[in-house]
């Protein structure tokens, strides 16, 4: 009976044993994750130059910015616009895929209608989720432009 119970009390130390190593090899694992430096997407030239004529655009047209960046993962992020002036004017997030590798493209941004006129500069954050419990942000900015009232 005792050699019964000794191989018992043995394999419970064993499991036990094995559970608490798992349990640090995780914790371990999810504590680097946290401080190890995760590059999804690099922007290149900061700020954007703008490409529309004189840097000016109407409400309620399109914006065009130069975008050069190095996409190193393929993920998709959640991309969030802040027009700022004297005040910030923050559009909905939208979902943002670019392409991976080293690409330059035109970056285009719908103007609000209800933005009122004058000189702004756009800031934007793409935010990615490349863990369940860590998010990676990439921000970049354009030059400055100006918003005139629509010509009918």
């Amino acid at each position: 009976m005792t050699k019964n119970k000794n191989k018992l009390v043995s394999v419970m130390n064993i499991t036990s044993l094995i559970i608490v190593v798992m349990a640090f090899l995780l914790l371990v694992s999810f504590a680097i994750s946290l401080f190890i430096p995760i590059k999804v997407m690099e922007i290149v030239d900061n700020p954007l130059k703008i490409l529309n004529d004189n840097k000016t655009v109407e409400k309620g047209e399109v914006l065009y910015a130069e975008l050069h960046y190095i996409k190193h993962h393929n993920l998709v992020g959640m991309s969030t616009k802040q027009f700022q002036n004297t005040f910030t004017y923050t559009t909905i997030p939208v979902s943002s895929n670019l392409k991976i590798g080293d690409n330059q493209i035109i970056y285009a941004m719908a103007i609000p209608n209800e933005l009122p006129v004058g000189r702004y500069k756009v800031y934007t954050t793409i935010a990615y989720q490349v863990l369940p419990w860590r998010v990676v942000t990439v921000d970049c900015i354009t030059e400055e432009f100006k918003v005139v009232a629509k010509c009918d």
